[in-house]
């Protein structure tokens, strides 16, 4: 970014702060009269958007085209959130981390296919039914993308699909770890130092919650894996650093990937997406992802590897085909997916940019 800016934010502060060099403020009860004040000066900040009606009218009050709107977590919001943000004419445009991404009828018959070559990690009938009624969730959320892209399109307010970045725990680990080197402390973190990189002890690697059934079939079949590292939890484990044993969390799970070579990265407990793609790319480590999974159809991402020939929907098939690959293709699809990750973040700041004149 050639231009500083202010992210008015209370999640992912250090994500804005180092790829976007945002000066970021705490979204708080103040936040209203620190608009003001900068809207009034001509700034147009970044706001981290909120399905709050209060927020809503004090947003209608501004000038037109006078903040930018972050939508952090709108993946499972219904589509009157989306209808009150198409009301605002203060938004220059609104940047979506859970993508809309274009509806196509291939995208419904290949996410049900992850039905069929995943049966063999649902242990119960109870699950089975589970797993496809999680299908039918997927239609659901299909059918609202859709929905809002037309509220957006209607009113002609722009969206850009927004890289989803890490989380401030994973930050946080990151730069207190012996084993990272950040030349500039406040930088961005796609340009990190490796030191003391020992060969990784463990081939596979998953760290987190099991969650619903579509991502404890991806876990399940990992766990299946000879060479894997699989460390399951009962809660989340990228809350608030105030919270007890969310900093101790944040170091085992960095070291445990710093440890690997492949990150298995199933879909959320709603999206496809998720923080730890994209944490994985950072740590020069391979994911091991699935686009077009069963609870969000029309999921694309630009991170599954070129060189697995597998293209089907198994968990188990893909993390074979994809830990066999060779030493150079793991280098070229590490290098390829930073640089991806690299052009997702560089076009973002030149939109955010664009709105800043």
């Amino acid at each position: 970014m050639k231009t500083q800016f202010v992210a008015i934010v209370n999640s992912q502060t250090e994500y804005w702060g180092r790829e976007f060099q945002a000066r970021v403020i705490r979204k708080d009860d103040s936040f209203q009269k620190i608009i003001i004040s900068l809207v009034s000066k001509g700034v147009v900040p970044v706001i981290q958007l909120d399905n709050d009606q209060g927020e809503f009218e004090f947003l209608k009050s501004l000038p037109a085209k006078s903040v930018i709107g972050w939508c952090y977590s709108d993946e499972s919001l219904d589509t009157k959130f989306a209808s009150n943000i198409s009301k605002l004419e203060s938004l220059a445009v609104v940047l979506r981390p859970y993508h809309l991404n274009s509806f196509k009828v291939k995208n419904l018959l290949t996410s049900f296919k992850y039905i069929a070559s995943n049966l063999e990690h649902v242990k119960t009938l109870k699950n089975g039914l589970k797993l496809i009624l999680w299908y039918f969730r997927g239609l659901a959320m299909s059918y609202r993308e859709q929905k809002i892209r037309r509220i957006y399109k209607k009113v002609k307010l722009r969206y850009v699909n927004f890289p989803l970045g890490y989380t401030d725990v994973f930050c946080s680990s990151l730069v207190a770890s012996s084993s990272i080197r950040i030349d500039d402390l406040s930088g961005s973190l796609l340009n990190l130092d490796f030191l003391h990189q020992e060969e990784a002890q463990t081939h596979l690697v998953f760290v987190g919650q099991i969650g619903q059934i579509v991502r404890s079939v991806a876990i399940s079949a990992a766990q299946e894996y000879e060479l894997s590292t699989i460390i399951t939890r009962s809660q989340y484990g990228a809350g608030s650093m105030l919270e007890k044993g969310v900093k101790e969390k944040g170091i085992e799970y960095l070291n445990t990937v710093l440890n690997s070579r492949f990150v298995l990265c199933p879909p959320g407990n709603i999206s496809g997406n998720s923080f730890r793609i994209h944490e994985t790319v950072l740590l020069r480590k391979l994911p091991i992802v699935l686009s077009h999974v069963a609870s969000d159809p029309n999921f694309v991402t630009p991170f599954e590897s070129k060189r697995v020939k597998y293209k089907g929907q198994g968990w188990k098939k893909r993390i074979l085909e994809t830990t066999q690959i060779s030493e150079e293709e793991y280098a070229l699809q590490v290098e390829e997916n930073l640089t991806m990750l690299r052009t997702q973040i560089n076009q973002s700041s030149l939109v955010i940019e664009e709105h800043l004149q």
